[in-house]
């Protein structure tokens, strides 16, 4: 991936502080608002341990994140304690301890127009 990509990429997830997550399996079509965080270019999300996205992930790992700025696709993993980025401080939540960590590794980032609709940029982030 070409530098100034992968920079815009990171600047552009830095900042954000909550989402959408959207799965799709056994639990059929999910979206829930959540905390999250974003460190390098991988997008942190704390999600309760009793959601349906776990079940849904666990079969089908592909998940969309969407803010009112961006719409992220990528591959979602769910975390085990040991394996947290020790400079995370969403796992530092008071609901983190009913909480599953789940990291999104992007493959594709749609950035949206300032004005009007639709996508400015499409950023294919290679695996």
């Amino acid at each position: 991936m070409l530098d100034h990509l992968r920079q815009r990429v990171i600047e552009t997830l830095a900042t954000v502080r909550s989402a959408t997550l959207s799965t799709y399996g056994p639990a059929e079509l999910q979206a829930t608002l959540l905390a999250c965080e974003a460190v390098d270019m991988h997008l942190y999300l704390l999600l309760p341990a009793t959601s349906d996205h776990v079940l849904n992930l666990e079969n089908q790992p592909e998940a969309v994140v969407t803010t009112s700025d961006w719409q992220l696709r990528g591959l979602a993993l769910i975390l085990d304690s040991a394996d947290y980025p020790p400079d995370l401080s969403l796992y530092r939540k008071p609901e983190a301890q009913w909480s599953r960590l789940v990291e999104i590794r992007p493959t594709q980032l749609h950035i949206r127009r300032r004005h009007g609709w639709g996508y400015s940029e499409t950023i294919d982030v290679e695996g």
